[in-house]
């Protein structure tokens, strides 16, 4: 069962984490195409689905930027669950993005 987690935050402070929560329900788990607004990291804990278009597997993960493009889905045969936290854009810069390997496209 989906399990999701409000924290208790205050924007104005620049770091934050917003929520989190943890998704095992693969028929649940896409969304897009669409924009958000805010810095979303993925950690796929087993199966496989799409983001934008590339499979991404247990052990891996994505990272979605404020205001970027975007879309995931799981595989239909061999559905994910995933881990997700949506941040602050200060939050990522300082202690995300510098501790994760970008694939080529960024």
């Amino acid at each position: 069962m989906p399990d999701y987690r409000s924290v208790i935050y205050r924007p104005e402070d620049g770091l934050f984490l917003r929520s989190m929560g943890y998704e095992d329900r693969p028929e649940y788990a896409c969304w897009g195409p669409g924009c958000r607004d805010f810095c979303i990291l993925h950690y796929v804990t087993s199966g496989r689905g799409y983001f934008c278009g590339r499979e991404v597997c247990a052990g891996e993960g994505f990272y979605i930027h404020a205001g970027q493009l975007h879309e995931y889905h799981s595989d239909e045969r061999e559905g994910w669950n995933y881990f997700w936290m949506i941040l602050s854009e200060g939050l990522a810069k300082q202690y995300v993005l510098p501790n994760i390997r970008m694939d080529a496209d960024g």
